[in-house]
């Protein structure tokens, strides 16, 4: 299945950290496509995006159930991380808690 036929399923997909250089230009390549794609931010004030902490929140609960409920697949890209390695070395803890330990909550939920 190309990115632009969705075989007639409701696919959707979830970009999580679309606030970001990375996660913006994957969300917005999504939602040229014309598939249902939502995009969340930690902080920050787009309209567009949902709020979601990896340190705190669970996404099932930052979303709608009925985004959950589809007749195609819900697919999750993680493009959220603290990437500048000298703050990954001054917070240490903080940067595993985001880019480990939240990513694994994600996958679990």
């Amino acid at each position: 299945m190309s990115t632009t036929d969705t075989g007639g399923s409701s696919s959707r997909v979830l970009v999580v950290g679309a606030s970001g250089f990375v996660g913006g230009h994957v969300l917005e390549h999504f939602r040229s496509r014309g598939l249902e794609a939502v995009g969340t931010q930690s902080t920050g004030s787009r309209s567009d995006l949902i709020r979601f902490d990896m340190i705190s929140d669970r996404i099932m609960s930052c979303l709608d159930e009925s985004f959950w409920r589809c007749d195609g697949d819900v697919l999750a890209l993680v493009c959220a991380a603290v990437t500048q390695t000298d703050r990954c070395r001054i917070e240490e803890e903080t940067s595993r808690r985001i880019n480990v330990d939240g990513t694994l909550r994600l996958i679990d939920d």
